[in-house]
Formats: structure tokens, sequence, C-alpha cells
């Protein structure tokens, strides 16, 4: 949410000082505006980090403009689709008719199949009660090459439970499948590791220096 913090701070409390700024209302509630662009890394950029991959984000008009956007400036509009929900999608309830039909039809028009299909579903789906299984079923049987992985662009304030940051990356790792262990491989790394007395841990989103 975007809401201005500078200049003169009115008695109606919708402009508030850093220095007035306290845990853990800094602002009074009030008429909140979206900005068109959040931050440096964003669902879409994380997504992106899965080569091959390709984003589709199922969700209204409105909500696509953040996520286009990000998509224009990382210059991989050709790894992105969007699926708009509708008014009428709403009122005839035909939500998971709209996300099988949107994806197939967006696949079938792609070049080649992507290996993996990143589906963000939105916080409508939710309210509208939307069987996203019958959705990924249908696909999955549809498309037996291609691996769906169900994202949430998922705004709805949480109490408890995952972050929608950590939802996201637990996603993204759940179509790792496990392979066979090689013990002596294993134990050679083990070795390596307790030789050089560190570990390197590799999944933030900052470039490792590797000079």
């Amino acid at each position: 949410m975007l809401i201005n913090v500078s200049g003169h701070v009115d008695e109606a409390g919708t402009c508030t000082l850093i220095k007035d700024a306290a845990f853990p209302e800094p602002f009074v509630s009030g008429l909140q505006y979206n900005a068109p662009a959040r931050g440096v890394w964003n669902i879409v950029h994380v997504g992106m980090l899965i080569p091959k991959s390709h984003q589709i984000y199922v969700c209204a008009a409105n909500c696509l403009r953040g996520v286009v956007l990000t998509a224009a400036e990382m210059g991989t509009l050709d790894r992105f689709s969007t699926i708009a929900v509708q008014e009428n999608n709403v009122l005839e309830g035909d939500m998971e008719e709209l996300i099988i039909e949107g994806v197939s039809d967006i696949l079938n028009k792609l070049p080649q199949k992507p290996p993996a299909v990143l589906i963000f579903t939105a916080c409508i789906h939710y309210f509208m009660g939307c069987d996203l299984e019958l959705v990924y079923t249908e696909l999955r049987k549809r498309y037996p090459d291609v691996t769906f992985m169900d994202c949430y662009m998922d705004p709805i304030m949480r109490k408890s439970g995952l972050t929608p940051d950590e939802k996201m990356k637990r996603q993204l790792y759940s179509i790792l499948q496990p392979m066979e262990i090689n013990k002596k491989a294993l134990i050679s790394l083990v070795t390596i590791f307790l030789r050089m007395k560190a570990v390197n841990l590799y999944g933030s989103f900052v470039k490792m220096d590797m000079n």
C-alpha cells in the first residue's frame, strides 16, 4: 500500500512524519491506494528463477497491472501470460472452466510446451469457493508432460500460518523429486566441507560473489 509520509501533518491524520510513526499502527486507517510496483523483488521475479518456466496469472484486470509491469521491465513477457477474471465469471460461476480453458488456450499457442507452469490464482477464487483441485487434475490430465504448480497471488492479511512469501517458496520447491543418494559422493562432499570449515547456503535473492 502507498501512503504519503511527507509534508505537513494535518489534523485528520492522513499524513504522518517518519519521526512520529509508532508501532504497530504508524498510520490512521483510511483510504489507501495500490502502488503500480511493489519493491525490487516480487512474485514475478521469484517465479522467473525457475528456468524455462511459464507464469500464468488469473485475476482481475486491476490486480494484473503490477505483475504485467514487472514482466515487461524484466523483458520476460514471452514467459508470462494472464487470464482476466471478469464480472460475468463471478455471476455465472464458471471460474473453474475459465482457468482450465484459459490455460489450455495459452499452452496450445506457445511455440513449445514449457516444462513447468506456475498458475497464480487470487483471493477472488477463495471467496467464490473455486474448486482448484478439479482445475489442476484436469490440466495434468490434458498435459501430462507439463508440471503445474499452484501458486498464489493472495493479498489477504494473514495473522497465522505461512506468509505469502514462504508459501510461494514452498510451492516452487514442491516440484523437486528426491533422487537416489550416492553415499560415496555424499561422504566426499562432507569431507570437503569439514576441511573448509565452512558451508554455503544458497537460496537468497542476492547474487553470490563467486570470486
